[in-house]
């Protein structure tokens, strides 16, 4: 985490050796014609003052001259001390990277590392995805606002990092937004509660907050994969004629005929009319027989029917 600014550190350094900015200026010169580094009185005097930073160039001379860690004279909570044995460009790396994550976390966001081999930071707000970048494209947004002298926060880290490609990452809900004609930009405050999304069309425009904006999302992508389990279960019915459906589940018939638990035998069918009235003399249907009002096979069905389920 930054702790302190690059003026402070030159302050320290100058008070604690006895420098003057015209004897730093004097140390760094051979540094500056040996790797074609251009750094003047003026550019000293801003940074001492703080109205500016160094860039990576006059970091790494300044650093080199004065045999300091330049992680440490950016401002970073690290120690003073340069090891000639690590790369100083790479602990900046991280120095810088680190920094930025905290900033962007210490206001509510969400900072996680992709599986993706192509992307390395994932930066979300609730469920909301706002970007998913290399991790140098969040430490040159980070080094830019450094060298403009903005202010470092989590919105203008926000604002200055390119929103993800809606080619690459899309969703049901953003494309039935642009298809109704409506679009929405998410609108980052320092601190994620405070962000806001903004909806417009031709003639109206209004805001929401993230929360209500997640519900929204999760809502819209909830209804297509219901619809689609629908239509699913609709073409399915129509592939496999053997099949009942409903809206919950498609059960095969031949699961409604045959329960391999239940053991059950099947009584020979009768075949004739007369075995089925031999049958049915005994039975309560016999009145019905005998005033000739049914058809041979009307009386056939009615004893197979009675035959395997009984009077009832």
């Amino acid at each position: 985490m930054k702790k302190e600014s690059t003026a402070i550190r030159l302050k320290k350094l100058m008070e604690s050796r006895n420098l003057r900015q015209v004897d730093i200026l004097n140390l760094t010169a051979p540094y500056c014609q040996k790797y074609g580094v251009k750094m003047n009185k003026s550019d000293l005097s801003q940074y001492c003052s703080g109205k500016t930073e160094p860039n990576q160039d006059k970091l790494f001379v300044l650093g080199t001259a004065l045999n300091v860690n330049e992680a440490w004279l950016m401002g970073f909570d690290v120690p003073m001390e340069r090891n000639i044995y690590e790369d100083q460009t790479l602990l900046n790396f991280d120095a810088e990277l680190n920094d930025a994550q905290e900033i962007l976390e210490s206001a509510g966001f969400s900072v996680s590392t992709s599986d993706d081999s192509a992307k390395d930071i994932i930066i979300k707000t609730g469920n909301t995805l706002i970007t998913c970048i290399h991790d140098y494209e969040l430490v040159n947004t980070y080094e830019s606002l450094l060298r403009k002298n903005d202010a470092i926060t989590a919105s203008t880290l926000l604002d200055n990092l390119k929103p993800y490609n809606t080619s690459e990452f899309s969703s049901a809900f953003e494309y039935q937004l642009k298809a109704l004609g409506w679009t929405y930009n998410l609108i980052y405050a320092d601190t994620s509660f405070a962000s806001y999304v903004v909806f417009k069309n031709k003639d109206v425009s209004f805001n929401v907050s993230i929360d209500d904006y997640n519900i929204f999302v999760n809502d819209a992508e909830s209804f297509y994969k219901e619809r689609l389990q629908k239509l699913l279960l609709k073409s399915t019915q129509k592939l496999f004629s053997n099949t009942v459906t409903n809206e919950n589940e498609t059960v095969p018939i031949s699961s409604l005929q045959h329960n391999d638990a239940v053991k059950t035998i099947t009584p020979s069918p009768f075949n004739n009319v007369k075995d089925a009235k031999a049958f049915l003399a005994s039975r309560p249907l016999v009145a019905a027989l005998n005033n000739g009002n049914l058809s041979d096979q009307a009386i056939i069905k009615i004893a197979n029917t009675i035959k395997t389920n009984g009077d009832n």
